[in-house]
């Protein structure tokens, strides 16, 4: 690597930690609009287990609904869902509804 090279990525460090930050608090503000509010699991992604299988839990959320007891700093959602189960939803992937 040159010494331009090294000048030009640490000149751009700071920018890209600036955008991953940004985006970031984007995420999180508005996931908090879903704090206390019904939803809906219309699709899940297929999530990967440890061993490399699909996991079936993610699989068998289609549908169930529950209610968005937090948001944490990556912009997930933390939910009670009905079915008892523990899977946070990730907007970026996952798709959900309010249910009304």
């Amino acid at each position: 690597m040159t010494e331009l090279e090294k000048w030009l990525a640490y000149l751009q460090s700071p920018r890209e930690n600036l955008n991953r930050l940004k985006k970031k608090q984007e995420m999180a503000q508005s996931a908090e609009r879903y704090l206390g509010r019904r939803i809906r699991c219309d699709y899940m992604y297929d999530v990967f287990d440890s061993t490399g299988k699909i996991d079936e839990a993610a699989v068998r959320m289609k549908g169930v609904c529950g209610t968005v007891e937090s948001v944490d700093d990556a912009g997930q959602l933390h939910v009670k869902w009905d079915n008892g189960s523990s899977l946070a939803i990730n907007l970026t992937v996952d798709k959900i509804s309010l249910v009304e």
